[in-house]
């Protein structure tokens, strides 16, 4: 083993993991561990009756520091070592430094979250026999809600991170031909995972767990086939006061269910291989929504996809408008976070100007969304075939019409 490999830390085997991760199952699973009931349980702080002082309804400023050693999984032949080095990449390691704010319950949502906590963080990666891939920072927003607690001093969270990420040595015809996990310098950033945290001090937290991290372009670039990591990480926090929020319980307004319709448009672009190379394609859609808000934290909805895609059936002669037009019907769950919401969907293509074979006719949808006021709201969504791989990424904008 040279030099270089023996700062990595060694898989149980001795010789190194090479996986891939089922994203089917993953899908699912976010899908699921979204629309779970868990986030209602108590966090780590003791519940009192009384109100708490004024000082104290502010929220809290802390700080979190992170290493994350771990694997990457063989999603293509490069990183499965078919590169210029012949070697695989198959290790990662990262830091993280995260700035939070610790809410302090005087909001309904944030009763509902028993005490979540959000914030920014940087980042930053290195990858083993990573030369021809890049060492990417990453810029993000976070957000992590207790699920469940253990004792009074320690709990279990999950936290979700979106963002972007930089400083990729992409894809190059020329100088950087076999890097076919990532084809543009700036890249789309996601991370889920659970975690243990343990309350050392009334300033100081130990937290423990995993994280899945993914890395892509959402379709903007071409190749793409990504990169996804399995980390464990271990991670330290340090609050800036010692008398952490305490959650104050109260009773919050009963939740009635109720119906709500939705309209929306939005834009994207994709690049699309073709013989004579790849090609950028712009792709508009609208969406008509019907949804049933079945509790304070979620709704399921259901609907109709028009999509107009400028990539559909390209290459072929006599191409018309209509041929690049698709009608999908679709059913799923969105997530609520405050204002904050993310919606996951699976649906189908019921019709198509011309059948197009480059694409399935099954189609999966996840996105972020943010209400600006009560009823307006923007987002981003990605679509996605296979369960995997991402079609392309639009912008939207949604009005909720009506509500009984």
């Amino acid at each position: 083993m040279s030099a270089s490999r023996s700062r990595w830390i060694s898989s149980p085997s001795g010789t190194g993991v090479c996986f891939k991760l089922n994203l089917r199952r993953l899908f699912l699973l976010c899908a699921l561990g979204l629309s779970s009931p868990g986030a209602a349980l108590q966090p780590i702080q003791p519940t009192k009756d009384d109100e708490p002082a004024e000082e104290e309804k502010k929220s809290r400023l802390f700080l979190l520091l992170a290493y994350q050693p771990g694997w990457v999984a063989a999603t293509s032949d490069f990183l499965a070592g078919h590169n210029e080095a012949g070697e695989p990449i198959e290790r990662v390691q990262a830091f993280k430094v995260e700035l939070g704010w610790q809410t302090d319950g005087t909001k309904d949502w944030e009763q509902r979250y028993r005490l979540p906590a959000f914030g920014i963080g940087v980042y930053k990666a290195s990858f083993e026999n990573g030369e021809e891939l890049g060492a990417p920072v990453a810029l993000y927003g976070w957000f992590t809600w207790p699920m469940f607690n253990v004792s009074r001093k320690l709990d279990v969270t999950t936290e979700l991170s979106l963002g972007a990420a930089f400083n990729w040595n992409p894809f190059d015809p020329e100088v950087n031909p076999a890097n076919d996990a990532v084809s543009t310098r700036v890249t789309f950033f996601a991370e889920w995972g659970l975690l243990a945290r343990y309350a050392l001090t009334p300033r100081l937290d130990l937290m423990a767990g995993g994280m899945f991290t993914h890395f892509s372009n959402g379709g903007t670039g071409f190749p793409n086939l990504g990169v996804n990591a399995l980390t464990p990480v271990v991670r330290v926090g340090y609050h800036f006061q010692n008398d952490r929020p305490r959650f104050v319980r109260r009773e919050l307004p009963p939740f009635e269910p109720f119906w709500e319709m939705t309209l929306a448009g939005g834009a994207g672009w994709k690049k699309v291989a073709l013989e004579e190379g790849p090609e950028d394609f712009g792709v508009f859609a609208a969406t008509f929504e019907l949804s049933r808000h079945v509790h304070s934290m979620g709704k399921l909805v259901g609907g109709a996809d028009w999509t107009y895609d400028d990539s559909a059936n390209a290459g072929l002669d006599h191409v018309s408008s209509s041929d690049r037009m698709a009608v999908g019907l679709f059913g799923g769950y969105e997530h609520l976070i405050g204002r904050f919401s993310i919606p996951v969907s699976v649906g189908y293509y019921v019709a198509r100007g011309r059948e197009d074979d480059r694409l399935p006719a099954l189609y999966q949808k996840i996105g972020l969304k943010y209400h600006v006021t009560d009823r307006l709201f923007v987002g981003l969504k990605t679509r996605f075939y296979n369960f995997t791989k991402a079609d392309f990424v639009k912008w939207t904008l949604g009005y909720d019409f009506r509500r009984w």
